[in-house]
């Protein structure tokens, strides 16, 4: 019965999203008074984006004024199947999405291999285990944040590692899956959900690279995939290179000079929310591209043209909750294109556009609240002079830092370019441009998730534009050696690395019967912490999370390393901040604020 009720939790909203992204199309349609007759030209992968995007956009902020995850969870759907329960059963749309898929070896290939890597994100034999390094830590922060979702019983709107901190996090992927895992939170179950949310960001990446294009280009979907890391660290791990080059996997050079690391490594399987911003960024780019060949004749079909662009920047605007710094990256660059364009209009026609003033203004007003609740970091915006380069600017260091790190690979982008139209050549370099001398997060290297916006949206752009040769594919390929390497490695060595032993999941699964859903814990702030699996608020987590995220933590870190600070919490903190409980690393702790509990290790504090 709870399998049942699980598989309906997958596929009842997946059924729905399509009807609901075709009804939001129309919806916006009736607002520039404008009935679209037939939604052939939106791309079924677009508007699925659209309707599941729309549905846990506004689930979360029904689950942020307090009610249960999954009661916030179905209302919204609900409330939107009723909305648009005349688009729901869609045969056409339905069988041009299947009819569009264009299997062949190379289609093939790409699934099987995404597939096998998507059973490698996380091992939940004897503990959860992780053959990716960089999974190691980035995992737990992202495990705690769904279990917090689906075990507390008080919204999570704060870190639940530093409680009384505002959360600042793209969260919506997270909450995403906590819904879905909420029906049965069992981590085989999260295990499949990981699994089912990986193979549909490289579905919709392969279609939108290689579906509807005039120019079927194979092989980018790999270099989506694979690109990163150095000719320099690769030549240096296969004992070829200077010796002062680092060895070991990518992420060890990026204080050395080689900033730039494999995707899959670093980014796509660690970082979750760059993942969903990959998968949003395809869908909008291939939506974009289908709607210019709507609008080849800007004299006509303009209304059209702009409910298109309109429903693209909805979907961007709102899901900067879900990703930030890809999906700005998206916007920017589609808006220098969408400038040329009016002003092109205007000149021609001697009238003003509607379009384009439309994609600008939609996203302005759809990112309110999404950057409403991502404000709250400090030291966000700042100019820097250039990227992961020693101070003072050194246009000379600069230089040498992204040749020396791209290597043939900048080459490749270099032809790119060249072959593009030139507005949106320019737009790529101006994105270029922006990350070397803005910093867009609290740690500079962070920068790079905005570089890989401008590489996603050069190589989408590429796909429409620009047929490769066999030999220009093959140096593709020659080019991103150093991430086939990296992910060869990891991905071969076979080599498990325990995150949460079997003691601590029932070390978790006693502390969450133990306390009260909303308690917050004190303890020692590792980043694979039984308390935050268990569902838990720490009172101070792992330094690297809180300093990455611009946390101010110093104070709290000399509270939780002195018990008699941290029992007189009240002193210096309000109720809802202090712990109420206390998790010792030692078997055995006496005080006489603390009280023991059924479970070792685990204290009630009496505070002060």
């Amino acid at each position: 019965m709870n399998e049942i009720i699980f598989i309906i939790t997958l596929v009842l909203p997946a059924l729905a999203y399509l009807g609901i992204g075709i009804t939001i199309v129309k919806s916006i349609s009736k607002l520039f008074n404008f009935n679209i007759s037939n939604t052939n030209y939106y791309l079924s992968s677009f508007l699925w984006s659209l309707g599941a995007m729309s549905h846990i956009f506004l689930s979360y902020l029904i689950y942020r004024s307090g009610l249960n995850i999954q009661v916030s969870f179905w209302i919204t759907l609900a409330f939107l199947v009723v909305f648009s329960n005349k688009d729901l059963v869609n045969v056409q749309t339905i069988f041009r999405a299947i009819q569009s898929s264009r299997p062949n070896i190379s289609s093939i290939l790409f699934f099987l291999i995404t597939f096998v890597l998507g059973l490698t994100l996380f091992d939940i034999n004897n503990g959860i285990k992780t053959i990716w390094v960089n999974n190691y830590a980035d995992l737990p922060f992202h495990l705690g944040i769904i279990s917090n979702f689906v075990f507390g019983n008080k919204p999570l709107t704060e870190y639940h590692v530093f409680p009384g901190q505002p959360f600042s996090y793209t969260v919506l992927f997270n909450f995403w899956t906590a819904c879905l895992w909420s029906s049965l939170p069992e981590y085989k179950y999260l295990d499949l959900i990981f699994l089912i949310q990986w193979v549909i960001v490289w579905f919709f990446v392969y279609q939108g690279l290689t579906n509807n294009r005039r120019n079927y280009n194979d092989v980018l979907p790999w270099l989506i995939l694979l690109a990163g890391s150095t000719y320099p660290l690769l030549l240096s791990n296969i004992n070829i290179g200077f010796s002062s080059v680092p060895k070991g996997f990518s992420h060890t050079g990026i204080e050395t000079g080689y900033p730039i690391t494999s995707l899959l490594s670093t980014i796509w399987i660690p970082q979750r929310s760059s993942l969903i911003g990959l998968g949003i960024a395809a869908v909008c780019l291939s939506q974009f591209f289908s709607s210019m060949n709507v609008a080849k004749n800007f004299l006509i079909n303009q209304k059209e043209y702009a409910i298109s662009l309109v429903s693209i920047s909805l979907l961007l605007g709102i899901s900067l909750l879900a990703h930030f710094h890809i999906l700005l990256a998206v916007f920017l660059s589609l808006s220098i294109i969408l400038l040329w364009d009016f002003i092109e209009k205007i000149f021609y026609t001697k009238k003003f556009p509607l379009a384009e003033p439309s994609f600008v203004l939609t996203f302005i007003i759809s990112a309110i609240i999404p950057l409403r609740i991502l404000s709250g970091k400090t030291n966000i915006i700042e100019f820097i002079d250039g990227w992961m380069t020693k101070d003072p600017f050194s246009f000379y260091d600069l230089s040498l830092m992204w040749i020396t790190n791209l290597s043939l690979l900048g080459l490749v982008f270099i032809y790119f370019l060249y072959k593009l139209p030139k507005r949106y050549a320019l737009s790529v370099v101006i994105l270029f441009i922006i990350g070397n001398v803005l910093k867009l997060s609290s740690w500079e290297w962070d920068n790079y998730k905005f570089f890989i916006g401008a590489f996603v949206v050069l190589v989408f752009y590429t796909s429409y534009f620009v047929r490769l040769s066999k030999y220009l594919e093959l140096i593709v390929v020659i080019s991103i050696l150093p991430g086939i390497y990296e992910a060869s490695k990891i991905f071969l060595s076979e080599t498990l690395t325990t995150i949460y032993s079997e003691e601590d999941l029932y070390l978790a699964s006693q502390i969450r019967t133990t306390t009260p859903a909303d308690s917050i814990i004190a303890g020692v702030p590792d980043h694979n912490s039984a308390i935050t699996l268990a569902g838990r608020r720490i009172f101070m987590g792992y330094e690297g999370w809180l300093s990455s995220h611009s946390i101010d933590y110093k104070e709290r870190q000399y509270m939780n390393t002195n018990l008699n600070v941290l029992v007189n919490c009240l002193s210096r903190y309000n109720k809802e901040i202090c712990p109420t409980y206390y998790l010792s690393s030692s078997p055995s702790l006496e005080s006489g604020y603390l009280e023991r509990t059924e479970v070792p290790r685990l204290y009630k504090i009496s505070l002060k």
